[in-house]
């Protein structure tokens, strides 16, 4: 008598099961918007996700994707994905435009101190810049330049920010 294949617990299939657990979670507490019901966006957004688990060495498991509600482009809200260590310690990015090749941090405007894109994330290192800067360690007004086109015209801002216009 044949045996019965029993559900493999490693390899391919334990994988192909985690990743479908993490989209589940991904859309779980989102399942009002729209785009969760557009199977278009919702593989972007993966692709998004998967791509800054690559860019930063990050277990894809420790990050969440969640339709960013101030964030859009046509009918289209962008990602919002949200690395969670293991130590407690958040960071966030989006995906403009819902692409996996525009990545970009999210940190606190310097003048009205919301959430707003800070840099691109293309490597590791451009995350470790941004919070060398943060942290005060970058001095060269120049430097500290590079960031601010992002920030220009952002909905992340509050309305009186000289930086919620567009430069």
């Amino acid at each position: 008598m044949p045996e019965t294949p029993r559900p493999a617990t490693s390899g391919l299939a334990a994988r192909a099961r985690a990743a479908a657990t993490q989209r589940r979670a991904d859309a779980a507490n989102t399942a009002d918007l729209a785009t969760w019901r557009d199977p278009r966006w919702v593989a972007l957004a993966e692709q998004c996700a998967d791509a800054l688990a690559r860019v930063l060495n990050t277990p894809r498991d420790q990050i969440t994707v969640a339709p960013d509600r101030l964030r859009a482009y046509g009918g289209w809200t962008w990602p919002l994905l949200v690395v969670i260590e293991p130590d407690g310690s958040v960071f966030e990015f989006v995906a403009a435009y819902n692409d996996p090749g525009r990545l970009l941090a999210l940190a606190p405007c310097p003048h009205c101190g919301q959430q707003v894109p800070y840099t691109a994330i293309g490597h590791l290192a451009d995350l470790g810049e941004l919070l060398d800067d943060r942290a005060g360690q970058v001095t060269q007004p120049e430097q500290r330049q590079q960031y601010l086109p992002l920030m220009h015209g952002d909905p992340g801002h509050d309305g009186d920010c000289p930086l919620a216009r567009l430069a």
